[in-house]
């Protein structure tokens, strides 16, 4: 009796020591729960405060309607991008309307799209020339650029040494008499209230490609990076120099004309929302992941691309298009009093049209 008695207070202790550890172990998933959904839920908070857009981007050269009633607002500063027709090299135009940078001047055959482009916009003057890397893709159209155009000054962050492309640069900018400047990684310019930061590896086990000049253009809250040439090393770089937040973007010019690829280290923190490709469609890494990861994206093969932005609202359209909004011509006549137009927003009934 004394045996059995001394066995059921065994099992029963046994028993309850199992109860107590059910117990805790039930509670601590319980809060376990509650601290992961709570943390998941602030994230998710973050996330969504981080992630707010604080720019618009009108695609009008996908959806051209999007331009239906558009206007920037009266007194706007608009700050206006405009990618030449070209194929396989790069050139783009900065203006604020009265200052005007290059950047690249696009190959000694293709550069004549690029004074072509220049002169239907009215440009003269040029306040620089931002060289981004000597190779003849993006430099060897500079000789054209210094007979047609008066240019303020050159600027390369390479050596004379560097390459033939290189090395003909001080002499060929010593015959038009423009200076010639130096800028390295960390410099600083701007067009107008456009800030523009630099990017450019020294270290001489990257590629000429992957230490070309990148640059982080900021307008307000509009941001734009352009990648030149910069392939998986040099953006990976890039990537892991820059704060997360300074690498959040609203467009790219693509680098190196989309034959490769963006690396995790750059395209998870850019959330990039459009690519501008110095190239045509033909099948490339680098396109094929724009279409992969659906990233809107145009391709200057197909035409002259104009980015406007106010600092608030970007326009993307071709050149031409470009030029109507900048005269306000996709707003209605006067007489026209059946709809109201709202300022960066299509066409909506007027209350009392409903």
């Amino acid at each position: 009796m004394n045996r059995m008695t001394k066995c059921f207070g065994e099992a029963a202790e046994r028993t309850l020591k199992s109860l107590r550890t059910c117990s805790f172990l039930f509670i601590m998933l319980i809060s376990l729960g509650i601290a992961v959904g709570l943390n998941t839920g602030m994230h998710s908070w973050c996330l969504a405060e981080d992630d707010a857009e604080k720019t618009v981007i009108l695609d009008a050269i996908h959806d051209p309607s999007a331009l239906d009633g558009f206007a920037y607002p009266d007194h706007a500063e608009i700050l206006r991008i405009f990618f030449p027709q070209i194929k396989e090299c790069d050139s783009c135009l900065v203006t604020d309307g009265q200052d005007n940078i290059l950047i690249d001047c696009a190959t000694e055959d293709q550069v004549s799209q690029v004074v072509s482009m220049l002169r239907d916009l009215k440009i003269e003057r040029l306040n620089a020339v931002y060289i981004t890397h000597p190779h003849s893709d993006h430099a060897c159209g500079l000789k054209t650029i210094l007979e047609e155009f008066r240019v303020d000054s050159v600027w390369t962050c390479f050596s004379d040494y560097t390459n033939e492309v290189s090395a003909a640069l001080p002499g060929l900018c010593e015959s038009f008499h423009v200076p010639l400047m130096r800028y390295e990684e960390g410099h600083v310019f701007s067009l107008g209230k456009a800030r523009f930061e630099t990017y450019a590896s020294t270290d001489r086990a990257l590629g000429i490609n992957d230490r070309s000049a990148a640059f982080r253009m900021q307008y307000k809250d509009a941001v734009m990076f352009f990648l030149a040439d910069l392939e998986a090393r040099g953006l990976r770089r890039l990537g892991n120099l820059l704060a997360p937040e300074m690498l959040k973007t609203d467009i790219i010019k693509y680098p190196h004309h989309g034959k490769n690829g963006l690396v995790r280290e750059f395209w998870r923190p850019a959330q990039l929302r459009f690519a501008v490709v110095t190239s045509d469609s033909t099948p490339r890494e680098g396109k094929e992941d724009l279409i992969y990861k659906g990233w809107a994206h145009a391709f200057t093969a197909d035409g002259e691309i104009a980015l406007l932005t106010d600092g608030t609202t970007w326009c993307v359209c071709w050149k031409e298009d470009a030029v109507k909004v900048l005269a306000d011509a996709f707003l209605p006549e006067e007489n026209d009093e059946e709809v109201t137009y709202l300022t960066v927003q299509k066409k909506e009934k007027s209350n009392d049209q409903r």
